[in-house]
């Protein structure tokens, strides 16, 4: 299961045998969660979006603030990965998943991925594009902390028509 964080929607898709089996987009996405934190602890937008990408879902970090102020958006969209695949259980006749891979700028947040393993109860990874591809060492360890957000560049470079 691949599930896509944007700036507005989270896209959900399920492969089988290679090829697209489900897909499902959820109305929720980054701006909520730097929305979140800027409600929470009355911040502007621009410091919010700096606290989740450096604190995200980390409880140690700024008394646990950030993660209490994101906690009511990731569950809300991990309920939704749940029942996307659920649906593609009982309505698709798929088998479940055994692991997610994360790409887009809130796969990058801090604790994501441990917290989602947690709550759907499989492996969750950040994704790495520049895995498929000869990318320079350099250029690889200066883009390692960014590399959920390429996913998609990386992926239509290498599509061949």
């Amino acid at each position: 299961m691949i599930v896509d964080f944007g700036a507005v929607s989270t896209d959900i898709a399920i492969a089988r045998n290679g090829q697209l089996a489900f897909s499902r987009s959820i109305p929720t996405a980054g701006e909520a969660f730097t929305r979140a934190v800027s409600q929470s602890l009355g911040i502007e937008v621009a410091q919010a979006e700096e606290y989740k990408r450096t604190y995200g879902l980390s409880q140690s970090q700024l008394e646990g603030k950030v993660k209490k102020a994101l906690d009511p958006v990731f569950r809300m969209v991990s309920d939704e990965m749940k029942k996307a695949i659920h649906f593609y259980q009982t309505e698709e006749k798929g088998e479940v998943p055994r692991s997610v891979i994360l790409s887009g700028g809130t796969a990058g947040m801090p604790e994501v991925a441990n917290a989602l393993t947690k709550l759907l109860g499989m492996e969750v990874v950040a994704g790495n594009p520049f895995s498929k591809v000869e990318v320079d060492p350099e250029a690889v360890k200066s883009l390692a902390g960014y590399a959920p957000f390429y996913s998609i560049a990386v992926g239509l470079a290498m599509r061949q028509d």
